[in-house]
């Protein structure tokens, strides 16, 4: 089922932790960004389209089956951005996941124009993941399908 959930973020990061706890515990469809000019107490609401994380009875999340719930351009480039993980992973010698996991993945896909500052909003991605794979990763969402 579909739900929304607004939040109000104040320029001094006020409000950016329970967001982001939000944001791990959903699965995010949409995010939507307003800034809000009010001189020094301007913020930044946020709407967020989400579904609740289904879990099995062992407790684990449900897979997703992200060819039935992405359009077909996205689940190429969501695709090929596992097999850059797998060979970015298998460099480092460390898990795929830790490079990104299959969610930061389809938040990276539906980005309408990536950017290195727009991968670094996904929970997550932050500055030493974007240092060590932001220019490989820009460059799978912006290149050619394959």
């Amino acid at each position: 089922m579909r739900q929304f959930r607004t939040f109000r973020v104040g320029l001094e990061e006020s409000g950016t932790d329970s967001f982001n706890r939000f944001l791990r515990n959903v699965r995010a469809l949409s995010v939507d960004k307003k800034f809000v000019e009010s001189g020094e107490g301007s913020f930044w609401v946020f709407l967020v389209e989400y579904e609740v994380a289904q879990e099995n009875a062992s407790g684990r999340k449900e897979r997703v089956d992200y060819k039935e719930v992405l359009p077909p351009e996205q689940f190429l480039r969501f695709d090929n951005l596992r097999k850059l993980r797998q060979d970015l992973a298998k460099a480092a010698g460390v898990p795929a996941y830790s490079v990104f996991t299959n969610e930061m993945a389809e938040a990276m896909v539906k980005i309408p124009e990536p950017n290195i500052t727009r991968l670094k909003e996904i929970a997550g991605f932050g500055d030493q993941k974007a240092e060590s794979y932001g220019a490989k990763i820009l460059s799978c969402l912006l290149g050619p399908l394959q």
